[in-house]
């Protein structure tokens, strides 16, 4: 996090350019080159401002056999049956798919959803505090997040400080998440 916090400490809001550089028509773009005043930043929000991770879940489900938990991870409730549902899909329709697949391991499955907040990790202060600095002088904050509709609720009951954003954009409210496929942690923009 210390490149974050340079980033945003190597500027004055509102008055020098994006001193993160960013790519248009293969040509670098960088905004040093094209000043214009910061007035929004944009944040991701899933381990950059929360901490979420199933193994959180598993390693209680698991106990101290932690290969079975990582094939469990990599086999029957992966990384890309997770980000269907950061897509729109129900946590129904990835259990009963999940279940079908892997029938002997129903219950494993099924706690994936109903106990799904135990995967969050708390927030991340060191970020946190970043927003609340950006927050206390008055940018304009928005965030992107590849995300389940039905659990950023969750989300945004537990996390106070996310009621700090004009705006979030949650991939699976969309219905996709091709919109957020880069990997970003913070960017600052001139809109």
């Amino acid at each position: 996090m210390k490149n974050l916090r340079s980033s945003i400490e190597h500027f004055d809001i509102g008055t020098r350019a994006c001193p993160i550089p960013f790519i248009q028509g293969g040509k670098n773009m960088s905004a040093t080159h094209h000043p214009a005043p910061i007035n929004t930043v944009v944040f991701d929000l899933g381990n950059v401002l929360i901490r979420w991770n199933p193994r959180n879940l598993y390693r209680k489900l698991f106990g101290e056999d932690l290969e079975a938990m990582e094939t469990f991870l990599s086999e029957v409730c992966h990384t890309a049956w997770n980000e269907q549902q950061d897509q729109g899909r129900t946590w129904q329709e990835a259990i009963e798919e999940a279940i079908a697949r892997h029938p002997s391991q129903e219950a494993l499955i099924r706690a994936y959803r109903e106990r799904w907040e135990e995967m969050l990790d708390g927030a991340i202060e060191e970020t946190v505090n970043i927003l609340d600095e950006l927050h206390a002088k008055g940018m304009r904050l928005l965030a992107l997040t590849n995300w389940s509709a039905e659990t950023f609720p969750i989300a945004l009951e537990r996390f106070e400080f996310l009621q700090r954003f004009e705006g979030i954009l949650v991939s699976g409210a969309e219905g996709d998440n091709q919109a957020f496929a880069g990997d970003f942690s913070v960017a600052a923009i001139a809109v």
